[in-house]
This record gives structure tokens, sequence and C-alpha cells, in this order.
């Protein structure tokens, strides 16, 4: 799971560095995504280095992938705007998705390492 924090967390920081060059540096909130990856590549790579911390890392890692998540919900207000940025819609989407499809992968390793603790 260490190693899908780290690839996750280039994945968004790629995509805020993007969106914020994209926009012409005109929007500083386009560099939201690189903020929550630089986060995720901090857990990422604690995990690595520090195996007992593993657990405790991945739980900060897929809260703050939740938290990206949820705030990343706000997309759906700018759907059915015709004036919102669509830099603003794919980045947020783009963060929705990643974000919410890691914080499914965590949930259920959560699960299959407690099952494997109590067998």
């Amino acid at each position: 799971m260490a190693r899908i924090t780290v690839g996750l967390g280039l994945l968004l920081t790629l995509l805020g560095i993007g969106a914020y060059l994209y926009t012409r540096g005109t929007s500083i909130t386009a560099l939201l995504p690189a903020v929550v990856g630089v986060i995720l590549l901090i857990c990422g790579g604690i995990a690595l280095s520090r195996p007992e911390l593993n657990r405790t890392v991945m739980h900060v890692a897929v809260a703050v992938a939740l938290l990206a998540a949820l705030g990343s919900l706000r997309v759906f207000t700018l759907l059915g705007d015709p004036d919102a940025p669509q830099t603003a819609i794919v980045s947020q989407l783009l963060m929705l998705v990643l974000c919410g499809g890691y914080v499914a992968l965590g949930v259920r390793s959560f699960i299959q390492a407690r099952r494997a603790r109590t067998a």
C-alpha cells in the first residue's frame, strides 16, 4: 500500500502543478492536488522507510485522501455552471476519482490486514 501511496502522491503532485501551469499561475487553488500529493508522498516515504509505522501512516494517508475526495465533491456544483473554468472541473474530477479509488483500496487493505491478524 505504501508504494501505491507514493504513486498517487506523484500523480496528484503532477496534476496540481500541471493545472497551475495551465492556468498560467492565475489560480493558486489549482495547486491543491499538489498539496495533497506531497502529503501522500511523505506518508508513503515514511511507510517505506519505517515499516513499524506503516499501519499508522497508511491510516493518515487514507484519511487525507478521504478529505481530498470529499473536498473534490464541489465539482458537481461546477458542472452546471457555464462560467466555471474547465481546468477546475477536470482537475477536481481527476482528484475525486484518484482519491476515491485510493480510499476504497485502503479500506479493503485494512479489512484484509485485520482478517489476517485475527486468523
